[in-house]
């Protein structure tokens, strides 16, 4: 059934999207087809969604948590995330390995449903959602670290995941102090 607050909620999405300048798309949308290995590719491609993604749900946390924690996390999360998005991306027009332009599926998934969260629900709900995704990330890059063809990469991956487990440690304590 449709609802006016589902609809409101989807084009709400769509603006928070598109107002940071992502599109959600497969991840077959390059914006450069040159990658150093099958690996190397498929890694970049995932981590820069994932990048683009943690900056715009960071945006929709500081307009709706209430909690100053967890919007100073969000702002934490802009901060970082747009700095090793920027290094990411840097390093892949060097080497000639494709970024992705547009925020995956998965994460896109993750969006709408907080969209449609607000006050202390939004709050635990996107903590929860920090935790398992830094959980996921932290775990695939100590996987990627010894499997990535380019050097570059692999130094970016071991010298970015100490961040990402800080952001774990800081998700999970906000989630416990909020009750996630």
């Amino acid at each position: 059934m449709v609802t006016t607050r589902s609809i409101a909620s989807a084009a709400a999405t769509t603006a928070l999207i598109a107002s940071a300048g992502f599109a959600i798309a497969a991840p077959s949308h390059l914006s450069n087809c040159a990658p150093s290995s099958p690996f190397d590719r498929h890694f970049t491609m995932s981590v820069s969604a994932g990048g683009m993604a943690e900056v715009t749900i960071a945006r929709l946390a500081l307009q709706n948590a209430v909690d100053a924690s967890v919007r100073d996390f969000a702002q934490r999360m802009i901060d970082d995330h747009s700095k090793a998005n920027h290094e990411l991306g840097q390093l892949a027009a060097r080497e000639g390995d494709p970024i992705s332009t547009r925020i995956d599926l998965k994460h896109a998934s993750v969006l709408h449903q907080l969209s449609r969260l607000s006050g202390s629900d939004f709050d635990r709900a996107y903590m929860r959602a920090m935790v398992k995704d830094h959980t996921e990330v932290a775990a695939a890059l100590r996987r990627a670290s010894g499997m990535l063809a380019d050097p570059s990469l692999r130094d970016w991956t071991t010298q970015t995941l100490p961040t990402v487990e800080d952001h774990l440690r800081m998700a999970r304590q906000i989630a416990r102090k909020i009750g996630a």
